[in-house]
């Protein structure tokens, strides 16, 4: 199978400048989730293209059509096209048997972090950062996995066990040509690439395929009425297809609503549930983010809250993809949110910084938006710990 650039990955074929307005709304959700502060203030730049050729540069390995080697792929930037998706209305739906892995009944809330911020593409020779993770108190480590080829999952437990540390997602990338409402090509090429990483994870004895599962990223612009409701038919029977594999191999596949400058397809929790309710399956639950809450929902305190027992990955950072705490995000509300839910699942820190400059071009990370990526990590989870479990 072709290797896939990050979730951030695609073709772009134009280079004339992209601008998005400034937008900005202040929800009235006070009584619905003891909101304190706004929970939304956009203020959106114009943002130039981006090159659109480039190459890996430092050095683990390349971003090429197949593993170890070195290549080009076309960027395909998360910007493109405003198309605001109406959200459904909250769903009835059944309660979820017991969750698979980590998060059932009994375990405890862990703090993980997410590789993007330290290497990509993540191969054997990433494990080296397995250590400090540990030193600096994280519990779980979330590993992006562009090519599964790129890996050995046997070796990446080993140096896990080594340093006490689990894997408690695995985060995937998809490109244009891994697309569940793509063409027939990119649809069959996403189903193989997440069964191999279902796969590893039963190796890495890792409970949870994380991320915008139903459609490549980047893909926007917007489909009519009628593109749209086939192509939501389409995802459906690929993910009941995906989630059978995840029953049988004893994991869950979390799929996450991203920013409508990320994708047209699924925007908010309302959507994701409708996604849950439509396909059916026990292994299928959602992944929130507090960087695309902050853009799409009206409080993201409420949309925990919507989400509920079927919340079973929580992604959290600044508003500005920053440090979680150093941001204008009510964590207050957050915390009484999860705690409302009782939710016990994984909290990941995942942010980008321009050190790894393929995915700081990918998500359009331009300045220093910290001093250091490690103050990300290790002031982000200290101020998790105290904010969340205290």
């Amino acid at each position: 199978m072709k290797s896939i650039l990050s979730a951030y990955a695609g073709n772009s074929s134009t280079g004339a400048n992209q601008n998005r307005s400034g937008l900005g709304h202040k929800p009235d959700c006070q009584q619905a989730c003891h909101c304190t502060s706004l929970c939304t203030e956009l203020s959106l730049l114009t943002q130039a293209a981006l090159p659109s050729r480039f190459c890996a540069t430092d050095g683990s390995s390349a971003l090429g059509i197949q593993p170890s080697v070195t290549g080009r792929r076309a960027l395909y930037p998360f910007w493109m096209l405003l198309f605001g998706l109406v959200a459904e209305p909250a769903l009835a739906l059944t309660d979820p048997p017991p969750r698979v892995g980590w998060g059932s009944k009994g375990t405890t809330m862990r703090f993980g972090i997410n590789t993007f911020l330290f290497t990509f593409p993540f191969t054997n020779q990433s494990t080296k950062w397995f250590r400090t993770f540990k030193k600096w108190g994280f519990d779980t480590v979330e590993i992006a996995i562009d090519d599964p080829a790129n890996l050995d999952p046997a070796h990446v437990k080993r140096e896990l066990d080594k340093v006490g540390l689990a894997c408690g997602s695995v985060c995937g990338c998809f490109g244009l040509d891994r697309d569940l409402r793509g063409t027939p090509e990119a649809q069959q090429n996403a189903i193989e690439y997440v069964k191999r990483c279902l796969d590893h994870m039963v190796v890495l004895d890792c409970p949870s395929f994380v991320g915008p599962v139903y459609s490549a990223v980047g893909r926007t612009g917007g489909a009519e009425p009628a593109e749209y409701k086939q192509q939501w038919a389409t995802v459906v029977a690929n993910l009941k297809t995906l989630c059978t594999y995840a029953e049988q191999k004893g994991r869950v596949i979390c799929l996450e609503p991203l920013n409508r400058f990320e994708t047209d397809f699924i925007n908010t929790v309302d959507q994701a549930l409708k996604m849950i309710k439509d396909v059916g399956s026990p292994a299928l639950r959602i992944h929130l983010d507090t960087f695309h809450m902050n853009i799409e929902e009206k409080c993201p305190c409420e949309a925990i809250r919507k989400a509920g027992k079927h919340l079973g990955h929580l992604h959290a950072c600044g508003t500005d993809r920053g440090t979680p705490g150093n941001d204008h995000l009510d964590w207050d509300c957050i915390a009484k949110a999860l705690k409302a839910i009782k939710y016990n699942g994984d909290v990941v820190i995942e942010s980008f910084t321009k050190d790894v400059k393929i995915i700081a071009k990918a998500a359009s990370i331009w300045r220093q938006i910290e001093p250091r990526r490690e103050d990300i990590a290790v002031k982000g989870l200290r101020f998790l710990k105290r904010k969340l479990k205290g």
